[in-house]
C-alpha cells in the first residue's frame, strides 16, 4: 500500500470512493468538510492506495492554534475514522493503520485522536480498525452514550404511555408540520435561544455556516418545523443518507410545549423513516462535562420514543 497526505487534486475520486465505502457518510464528502475554516481547522486527511486505487481514507485535521501536535479524526465532526471499500479484508485494515501510524509519526504528531464511525451510521458494520489500533497501543479515552431508535422492529408501542398521549393531544391543536422548510432564521433564533436558556449553550453551527451546508449538501440535510398561526414553534435539524437519520438540533418553544410540537413532530418523523425503510433514527448524545455524566432529564426524554444506548467511541494513540 501507498499513503499520502490528501490535496485537492484527489477530491473527485475522494468523494466516489466514501459514496461506494462500507462505513464512509456524506459528512466525510469533500463537500462537507469543506465548510470549516482552514484558519481553525487544518485539513490533514489521509489517502492509502493500491495499485492506484484508493483502498482507504481517513478524514482527519489538526488546530493550528493548540500547539500540542495532535492529529485528530475528526476535530471538526462527530466521527471521523479510517473509511474502508467493500472489499477490503482484516490485513488491509491492519496496513491501513501502520500506514496512517507511520505517516503521522513521520510528520511530527505526538498523538492520533482517533473516533471511529458509530454503527447506525455504516452501510455495512466494520469494527476491525478498533482492534488493530488497540493491538498498536491506542487506548479508548472516552465513549459517550447516544440515542438511537432501531426502527427495523419499532412501532408505536414502545413509546412510553405518555409520549404517546402527547402524541395523539398533539393532533387535536391545529398547528401544521412544514417538511423541508426554508424558515432557516426564524428556527434559528428559537434554537439559539432555547440552547441558552435550558443548557446555557450555543449551536455548534453558526446559522450562516448552516444555510451553508444545505447547500452544499442539500439531499442529506433538512429542516422540519411545526407552525401555529403561521409562526414556527418547534423544529428540528436531520441529517439522513441511505439507512439512517440523525436529529443534528430540536428545539421546542414554551408555545411549542403547551401545544406537544416536539412529541407531535417527531412522532411523525419515527412513523415516516419506518414507512421509508430507514433502519435507524439518531438523537445524538446526552453527555455533559466532557462525558462525565448524562443529562438524565435529556436522555429520558429520548428514551421514552424507543431509543437505546449507542456507543460513541474516542481512542488516543501516543505516537512519540
Amino acid at each position: 500500500m501507498n499513503v499520502k497526505w490528501y490535496t485537492a487534486e484527489d477530491a473527485a475520486r475522494w468523494d466516489e470512493f466514501v459514496a461506494n465505502s462500507d462505513n464512509g457518510t456524506f459528512l466525510h464528502s469533500r463537500r462537507y468538510l469543506s465548510y470549516h475554516d482552514p484558519e481553525r481547522i487544518r485539513d490533514r486527511s489521509i489517502v492509502i492506495f493500491r495499485k492506484g486505487n484508493i483502498v482507504a481514507a481517513l478524514p482527519a485535521c489538526e488546530f493550528p492554534s493548540a500547539g500540542d501536535r495532535e492529529l485528530r479524526s475528526h476535530g471538526g465532526l462527530t466521527y471521523g475514522g479510517l473509511i474502508f471499500g467493500r472489499s477490503t479484508t482484516y490485513e488491509d485494515v491492519v496496513c491501513a493503520c501502520d500506514c496512517v501510524v507511520e505517516l503521522a509519526r513521520e510528520a511530527g504528531y505526538h498523538s492520533l485522536i482517533y473516533k471511529p464511525v458509530p454503527l447506525p451510521f455504516q452501510r455495512r458494520p466494520r469494527q476491525e480498525d478498533k482492534q488493530a489500533l488497540w493491538s498498536r497501543g491506542a487506548r479508548f479515552v472516552r465513549i459517550d452514550i447516544a440515542s438511537a431508535v432501531y426502527l427495523a422492529d419499532w412501532n408505536e408501542s414502545l413509546l412510553t404511555s405518555g409520549r404517546r398521549q402527547a402524541v395523539r393531544k398533539f393532533e387535536n391543536t391545529g398547528t401544521v408540520i412544514e417538511l423541508n422548510s426554508v424558515r432557516w432564521d426564524e428556527y434559528w433564533r428559537i434554537l439559539e435561544e432555547v440552547l441558552g436558556e435550558r443548557h446555557g449553550a450555543r449551536p455548534t453551527h453558526s446559522l450562516e455556516e448552516m444555510c451553508r451546508l444545505s447547500r452544499l449538501c442539500p439531499d442529506n440535510i433538512a429542516l422540519h418545523v411545526v407552525l401555529l398561526d403561521g409562526r414556527v414553534i418547534a423544529g428540528i435539524v436531520e441529517y439522513y443518507e441511505r439507512g439512517w437519520i440523525h436529529t443534528q438540533y430540536m428545539a421546542n418553544t414554551a408555545v411549542g410545549r403547551s401545544n406537544y410540537a416536539l412529541d407531535g413532530l417527531l412522532g411523525a418523523r419515527l412513523h415516516s423513516a419506518c414507512a421509508a425503510g430507514i433502519q435507524w433514527y439518531s438523537f445524538g448524545s446526552s453527555m455533559q462535562d466532557g462525558g462525565q455524566n448524562v443529562n438524565k432529564g435529556l436522555l429520558q426524554y429520548k428514551e421514552s420514543l424507543g431509543a437505546v444506548g449507542v456507543a460513541f467511541e474516542t481512542m488516543e494513540m501516543l505516537l512519540d
